[in-house]
Parts: C-alpha cells; structure tokens; sequence
C-alpha cells in the first residue's frame, strides 16, 4: 500500500494532532467505539491497559497530561501499511516530563493503527519495557529532602495521578461541592443560558462527549478542557433557541450522577422545532464536573436534523422520547 493511500494519511493526520495537542481533531479521526491498548504490563505505568470508545481513550490522554508533559511527540520516518489490510504502522519518538518531580524519559514507540471507513477502530501501542520499568522505580523510592523539594510530597514521595483510587470519594466540606449540589448548579445555569455560570461548574481539564454521529451535529464528539467545551455551549446556542431545559431528580452514586432532561429547541435557521429527552452521566470531584457523557436519542435527531435540512420553516410536531 503506497505511502499516500487514504488510510495511512488519516493515521498521520492523527499523529500530527497528537503532537500538537490538539485532542478534538486527534479525538475525530477515531471510531466512537474505538479500542486503544498501550502494551506496559509489569512496568509500573499507571495509564497501560485496554481503554474501550472514544470517551475511555480521552480520559486516559487527560489523566496523561495532569502527570506528563509531553516535551516531543513525533512520527520518525514514512508510515508502512501491511499488505492489502487496513493496519498502518508507526514509530514515534517521545520524551515526557513528569510534572511534579521534574523527571523526564525518553522512549520509542511502536504503534499499529486499523483503519476501517476512514476512522482509527483500534491501536496497539508497544514500549521499551525495561527503560519504562526503570523509569517508573524512581516512583517507588523512599522521599528524601532532595525529591521532596521537587514536588515529592513529603513523605508521600512522588506520586502519579493515577495514584488516587479511581472509586475514592470524599465528603466536601463545603457542602456546595457535593457531586448532587454540582450538578443541579450545572443544569440551572445552561437552563437560562448563563454560559459562564455553566462554565464555572467544570474543572479546567474536563473531558465532554456528547454521543451523536458527528455527521450529524457537528458540535458532537469530545470536547477536552474550557476552551473547546466554551466553544461547544456557544456553538449550541448560535444553532437554537432553547425553548424548554427541564432536568429531573439527579440519582447519585458516589462521585457520579445521573440525570434525564426533556427539551425542546428551536432552529434559529430553519425554525424547525424539535422535543425530546438526553441523559447526562457526569463525574464531580472537588466541587467540578472531570467528566460529562451526554446521550440522545439518534434517530430522533437525525430525523430532526434531515427536516431541517429541507429549510422549509415549517415546525416540526416533535420526535417522540
């Protein structure tokens, strides 16, 4: 398969905004029920393991950058495919930083892309084991003075993000940080379009997904971090009028919460009307929301989106919930 074959430009197309840090067009090249193994077993890197859909993989890349800085993250040489499959191969160089002890580590990966329609279904990514493996002992030393000046913690010693229990819930002490207070703050303000005060309820690093075909809405697929979720509720609000915002009772467990809202918009191009419910899955720690999953009914929006298309202005009597 030549060098330029449609799959293995999407691959590099992918790589090329991995290097930049540019998430949302890195997130859009990949398949919603993307799977993503990054091969480290007995190394001690928090982060290996199989992340399975778009949402998992992004969590994964946000939990990388509270603990890394990616100082170099680049494809070294020409992209091969394997015969007639859809499997392109890479080999990237990198060189992380860790942010808190100051440590940094250079390694080479190899990486397998499978490409299928034009979007990345799964990637197996390989390290160099051994230089990992000595990397992450320097985690396991005992915290002198000299790592404790580095941001070692004291008697904690260096500690990855991941180090926090994934299940650890702790009661706030003020009780407008708790996950049920969050997100009835959250849906209050988008309610009456107060992009600020909805903005004010996500940490700086939030990953938001709403789960429609991107074809479909363009504002949909992930949005990584304030800037690109600002862009997502303005975005939203240049397309509709919100005629009806109305969530019901918020069901809590631990640290996430689940909630039905009914809605109905109206086009601001088209004036087609359209009624139905999402459901919104968010993970509140500290008194922010770090993860927000947001699910609709697809065929009714894409049925509603296709009236709309047809810009006849007549108003549509609503998609059934």
């Amino acid at each position: 398969m030549p060098v330029d074959d449609p799959p293995v430009a999407l691959v590099r197309r992918a790589l090329e905004a991995f290097s930049r840090r540019d998430f949302r067009a890195a997130f859009s090249l990949l398949h919603p029920a993307c799977v993503w193994t990054l091969r480290a077993a007995e190394t001690g890197f928090p982060f290996g393991g199989t992340a399975r859909g778009r949402n998992a993989i992004a969590r994964r890349w946000k939990m990388l950058d509270q603990s890394f800085e990616y100082l170099l993250f680049r494809p070294l040489g020409a992209l091969g495919a394997d015969g007639g499959d859809y499997i392109v191969r890479a080999r990237c160089e990198v060189v992380l930083k860790h942010r808190e002890s100051g440590e940094t580590f250079f390694r080479t990966a190899r990486m397998f892309f499978e490409v299928h329609d034009m979007l990345i279904v799964r990637v197996e990514e390989y390290y160099d084991t051994a230089k990992l493996q000595a990397f992450m002992a320097l985690f396991d030393r005992p915290s002198t003075d000299a790592t404790a000046g580095r941001g070692g913690g004291g008697k904690g010693g260096n500690r990855l993000a991941h180090d926090v229990p994934p299940g650890a819930v702790q009661t706030p002490s003020n009780p407008d940080d708790a996950p049920e207070r969050v997100a009835e703050r959250v849906l209050e303000r988008w309610s009456v379009g107060d992009i600020e005060g909805t903005l004010d309820c996500f940490a700086d690093d939030c990953v938001y997904v709403m789960h429609i075909d991107e074809a479909v809405m363009p504002s949909a697929g992930p949005a990584v971090g304030l800037d690109e979720i600002v862009e997502r509720l303005n975005s939203l609000q240049e397309m509709f009028e919100y005629l009806t915002y109305q969530p019901g009772k918020p069901q809590v467990n631990g640290d996430i919460v689940r909630v039905r809202c009914y809605v109905s918009v109206r086009s601001k191009t088209t004036a087609q009307t359209y009624e139905g419910s999402l459901r919104l899955v968010m993970k509140i720690q500290d008194g922010k929301i770090v993860e927000m999953d947001e699910f609709h009914d697809a065929p009714a929006i894409e049925a509603y989106q296709r009236l709309a298309a047809r810009g006849d202005g007549a108003a549509d009597d609503g998609a059934p919930d």
